[in-house]
């Protein structure tokens, strides 16, 4: 072995080849200093360039490896990696035009073949709305490698994405084909089928998923399990926190805590809440007035937004509530995270937990010395990196805190706040909703994945036992309704006693609430937003409490609303409830009178409160 020289350890040339090792070793931050030397005296070495690009995309430092790619590409427009590392960094800083405009740049004979480039020009395509283009590149990818589940995965989220969630199952039966110890594949194949209320397989796909939920956990594998999945089908406690660890540690690995923000004694506490959901959501809907109702003089509030602004009067009223409002939509996690540190905030609040855009990779870095979840996710993030868990005496009693990593934290009425201010539009005449006028209108407007077997039983029971009843949902898309209508032919109900509704604008959805007799609720994961909407309309909503803190919700508020009566503890006693409420139009009526008045005197929309 040769001794280095002096004059070796100055050489740009020794720099490059060592980077080289220290990349293959996983060493991002030797590799970045040797070739941050290396560019400095070769400015036009692309591939120096392109190998920077990877270690600080590796070190988490997505804008310098952005910066460092679009260099290497400037030098050598042939260099496909670096024009893919370009537009990956890009998509990781939630930038998907401007990624797309990178792998549109990329050589046109290099990425012809290229699989990886497929894939990624399809999740860029995906993350702008552009669902049938990322289908044809994720179809183009797939052709050129069969065998890479990464793509199916991808492939399913974009079918499902433009509604086609019978095809987006077969996309996850291959991702499980090919691994079939993923977990997010099998719940994803259970997930759509749910969507399409394609229920022949679902106990088959319980199983799978539950026994691959075992394995994981057994194994201390650090995997994205989709816990939020989980939610709306049967699964136990136990099987919720084992796939909520899991993604736990998925979200925590390689992350190192940040050190803690100087904070001077006394003065404002300060709180920070984090959303991509700031906008024209449920989550903003039910938190805008406390925001407004919260207390200036003891607390600074500042919220770190990290989706979307669509321009509307809910978006503005969330932000003319708080203190500060920080957009980090561009910025990824370790960004984001040192955003919130350098704002001093003492208790930060996560409003997303494992749905939908969420960032709880954040938490890990510990941007904050308190972290608590709330409000968005119904269930432990698996995480102690989340301190507290909000909820209430109804939706976590001290019996379910082993489901919980968190520390749980009540409220004294009801976890879920609400918008009290809002109006409530006149009711709309039946006749304008295609509903029968002597009808008794069971309705459920819940999302069609909360729907099971099991309570379509229950509701096709009733349609039989009730004379002149009928059903009024709102299904996702033509095959939902399609196989509910099959289902119900199956269980001996005719087509006309199923009613559609259409997605409409809040207000009206508040209008036309009024003109159903009762809201029957779906479990094991009951209404959420959609139950608080029901009582501001006046409407007796049914539910079942269970073991689980998203079947918990709806009684949680009946409960603050002061009608427990209407919160069965199985499906036997909720259907004994909606027969009696049935035969008993003046029952019915003085509910409405009860729920009606709790809407001005009660806790549940009390928002200073």
């Amino acid at each position: 072995m040769r001794l280095q020289t002096r004059r070796d350890q100055g050489d740009p040339r020794v720099w490059l080849q060592r980077a080289r090792l220290h990349l293959q070793h996983g060493r991002w931050h030797d590799a970045a200093a040797d070739l941050e030397r290396t560019v400095h005296v070769y400015a036009r070495l692309a591939p120096a360039w392109a190998a920077l690009a990877t270690a600080r995309f590796r070190m988490g430092d997505l804008p310098g490896s952005v910066d460092a790619a679009r260099l290497a590409v400037e030098l050598d427009p042939n260099d496909l990696g670096a024009g893919l590392q370009a537009g990956l960094g890009l998509l990781k800083l939630n930038r998907p035009r401007e990624a797309l405009q990178a792998f549109e740049r990329c050589a046109p004979q290099a990425r012809a073949a290229d699989a990886t480039y497929h894939l990624y020009r399809g999740e860029a395509e995906l993350a702008i709305g552009l669902h049938r283009e990322a289908s044809s590149s994720l179809l183009r990818a797939a052709v050129l490698a069969p065998a890479n589940a990464d793509i199916y995965l991808s492939l399913g989220y974009a079918l499902r994405a433009a509604g086609l969630h019978s095809e987006a199952a077969e996309c996850f039966r291959t991702v499980v084909a090919l691994k079939p110890d993923s977990v997010v594949g099998h719940a994803f194949v259970a997930h759509d089928h749910q969507y399409a209320a394609q229920w022949v397989a679902l106990k088959d796909n319980m199983q799978r998923l539950l026994q691959a939920i075992e394995r994981a956990d057994a194994a201390g594998l650090a995997e994205f399990t989709a816990p939020f999945v989980l939610v709306g089908l049967p699964h136990t406690p136990r099987h919720m926190l084992m796939a909520a660890r899991a993604s736990a540690r998925a979200a925590a690995a390689g992350v190192v805590p940040l050190p803690p923000s100087p904070r001077q004694p006394g003065g404002k506490l300060r709180v920070g809440y984090l959303s991509g959901d700031f906008h024209h959501h449920a989550t903003s809907m039910l938190l805008v007035e406390v925001l407004e109702q919260r207390d200036t003089a003891g607390f600074e509030v500042t919220l770190f937004s990290h989706g979307k602004d669509d321009g509307s009067p809910l978006r503005a009223r969330v932000v003319a509530a708080c203190d500060r409002f920080v957009d980090l939509r561009e910025c990824g996690l370790a960004q984001t995270a040192q955003a919130i540190r350098d704002h001093s905030i003492d208790i930060l609040v996560d409003l997303k937990g494992y749905t939908s855009g969420a960032r709880i990779g954040i938490f890990g870095r510990r941007p904050a010395p308190l972290q608590v979840g709330f409000l968005g996710y119904p269930g432990t993030c698996g995480s102690h990196h989340l301190d507290y868990f909000i909820g209430d005496p109804v939706t976590t009693p001290p019996e379910m805190a082993p489901q919980f990593t968190e520390k749980i934290a009540q409220m004294p009425r009801c976890y879920q706040p609400n918008d009290g201010t809002r109006a409530l539009p006149a009711a709309v005449a039946r006749s304008l909703l295609g509903l029968p006028e002597a009808a008794f209108v069971m309705c459920c407007f819940n999302q069609i994945y909360k729907l099971t077997p099991a309570v379509f039983d229950v509701w096709c029971a009733l349609l039989r036992d009730i004379p002149g009843s009928v059903l009024w949902l709102m299904p996702s898309g033509e095959q939902a309704a399609r196989n509910l209508r099959r289902e119900a032919a199956a269980r001996g109900i005719g087509p006309e006693r199923l009613v559609y509704a259409p997605p409409l604008p809040l207000e009206r959805h508040l209008a036309r609430l009024q003109a159903a007799d009762v809201f029957v609720d779906t479990t094991p994961c009951a209404a959420h937003t959609t139950a608080s909407d029901a009582l501001w309309a006046g409407l007796p909503l049914v539910t079942v409490c269970g073991e689980t803190f998203a079947s918990r919700v709806a009684a949680s508020l009946l409960t603050a609303q002061g009608v427990p009566e209407l919160v069965a503890g199985d499906l036997d006693g909720y259907a004994r409830i909606v027969r009696e409420l049935a035969a008993e139009p003046a029952r019915r009526a003085a509910l409405r009178e009860r729920i009606a008045h709790a809407r001005s005197e009660g806790p549940l929309f009390q928002g200073a409160r």
